[in-house]
């Protein structure tokens, strides 16, 4: 038998194996509304084995195998059949837009040779598998680069970032731990197995840890919000989460007597993950805990990013919704709470080079700059080659006081006004709190509306441009107005232009993120 500590592929099959009568996942059709197709740990470890050997068979060693990723059961089935062929998997989401296909067409001209698979063809070859009664295979040799994620591209262009089956699984064992999970957890979620939100945080826990998933279309939960709700009561899910804009966009497209026919006490963990997740949240939070039971101390922050997996930092250890009513700290950003193991992984590289680490247990002095980390799951090179050694400068802005960390959004979002340095953070959380109709969760801050800046310390005459959640540019006027008095008020900005576009205007990468830069 495979006794590799760090093959991501036994670490799997052994997992599925103990626990091969449970039922593992539950893929939903219709959000739940036509039911679900269920499939036991033990059948999705036994079709995979298949799949895995005829892969081999036809296609033979060591391949890069580009997927487009999306909410089938061959998907699901086919990442751990190339997982267990020993393949190197990059994931990327289907194009359905023109400007999809530009980024698609850029990431499969990093890989010439690779193999091209999606739901359809993938079906097909669990079908031939069966018919040629193909050999079981769980590959014992662990390829250089388990999988190759591109990051959002929302201040460039997307970057491959290698994985290796230790960090993976070292990031799963990670996350694990920190968050405190039980074996009788029930994982629910609507995210893109595209984005490493929901390929490591969901698809890939499951897996290594047995844990048994939920899983929903997010083309489901967008066009209709309460089917992440309904799937939560009604398979008693313990543990979800998403990015801020999913909590609101829920809020806002339910009525509160549908929310209130909803009963969600068991959940107990509601991760909430974004550059920036500003505190105005938590007034979604405290609704949503009124109307459907949702314990308060469900909801917390997070903070990650593709280069070290996923996780970097956020214990559930005190809800959003406490932190903000504490005023625990001076701040418009929600933190991410520092556990002893993660305080050790996070440092704070001020303008002037000097390091700022947290003492943990012990309160430090505020010292705002980028956020580097440095931790076992952390990558070591790009796919151009790029290396990282050490500590690895995330291009976030942040600070650590109090055993939290605060996340003020990225480098490029701060600008240098009448001699300040003023954080987009700061803006967006401001312009929310005038609940006016513009999406705060997508601010460009510019200095023009085409580009950013190229000056690394920021700029005068900066352009903030948003867009209406609405339909209609009525009374833009006096929407600008607003804005620029509050901004006037609270942050002594008055020569800040803003401009507001029709919804959709700027461009987004494929996790929803605006394309710095574009528009």
């Amino acid at each position: 038998m495979m006794n590799h500590a760090d093959n991501l592929a036994f670490a799997i099959y052994k997992s599925l194996s103990e626990i091969k009568e449970k039922t593992l996942l539950r893929i939903l059709q219709r959000g739940g509304e036509k039911g679900s197709d269920d499939i036991t740990a033990g059948e999705l470890s036994r079709e995979a084995q298949q799949l895995a050997g005829f892969l081999k068979l036809k296609f033979g060693e060591a391949k890069n195998v580009i997927v487009y990723v999306s909410h089938h059961r061959s998907i699901y089935v086919g990442l751990l059949a190339l997982i267990y062929a020993g393949y190197t998997i990059i994931p990327i989401p289907q194009p359905t837009r023109e400007k999809e296909e530009g980024r698609s067409d850029f990431i499969r001209s990093l890989f010439v040779d690779a193999l091209l698979m999606d739901h359809v063809l993938l079906g097909q070859y669990l079908l031939d598998s069966s018919e040629y009664r193909c050999e079981s295979f769980v590959c014992s040799q662990v390829p250089k680069n388990r999988i190759v994620q591109f990051t959002s591209g929302s201040t460039s262009k997307p970057k491959g970032v290698c994985l290796t089956d230790a960090q993976i699984l070292s990031n799963t064992k990670y996350n694990n731990q920190d968050w405190e999970f039980d074996k009788s957890d029930v994982m629910g979620s609507w995210l893109p197995l595209h984005h490493d939100m929901g390929l490591f945080g969901i698809y890939v826990f499951s897996l290594v840890c047995g844990r048994q998933t939920v899983l929903m279309s997010p083309t489901d939960f967008l066009k209709k919000p309460i089917r992440w709700l309904t799937m939560m009561e009604k398979y008693s899910v313990t543990v979800t989460g998403g990015p801020p804009f999913a909590f609101d966009f829920l809020l806002k497209s339910t009525s509160s007597e549908q929310l209130r026919q909803l009963n969600l006490q068991n959940l107990r963990r509601i991760f909430v993950g974004a550059d920036i997740v500003p505190s105005a949240l938590t007034e979604t939070f405290r609704k949503l805990s009124e109307y459907c039971s949702i314990p308060r101390d469900a909801f917390f922050s997070t903070y990650g990013l593709a280069e070290a997996v996923l996780y970097v930092c956020g214990r559930p250890a005190m809800s959003c919704y406490e932190f903000d009513k504490a005023q625990h700290l001076d701040t418009r950003i929600l933190p991410c709470i520092l556990s002893a193991e993660s305080a050790n992984f996070i440092r704070i590289k001020s303008e002037n080079d000097v390091y700022c680490s947290s003492e943990f247990g012990e309160s430090s002095e505020l010292n705002v700059g980028e956020i580097e980390v440095r931790l076992p799951s952390l990558f070591s090179n790009y796919l151009n080659g790029e290396e990282v050694e050490g500590w690895f400068n995330t291009g976030d802005l942040g600070y650590i006081k109090d055993d939290c960390l605060v996340v003020l959004g990225r480098n490029n979002d701060r600008v240098s006004l009448a001699g300040r340095n003023i954080y987009l953070a700061d803006i967006l959380a401001l312009i929310s709190e005038l609940n006016i109709p513009v999406n705060t969760n997508i601010g460009l801050l510019s200095n023009s509306v085409v580009g950013r800046s190229q000056e690394p310390k920021g700029f005068e005459n900066a352009e903030l441009v948003l867009e209406r959640t609405d339909k209609t540019l009525d009374a833009n006027q006096l929407l600008v107005q607003k804005i620029n008095e509050c901004l006037l008020k609270e942050l002594g900005v008055g020569n800040l232009k803003v401009t507001l576009l029709k919804r959709g205007s700027l461009a987004r990468t494929t996790s929803g993120k605006v394309t710095r830069g574009s528009k």
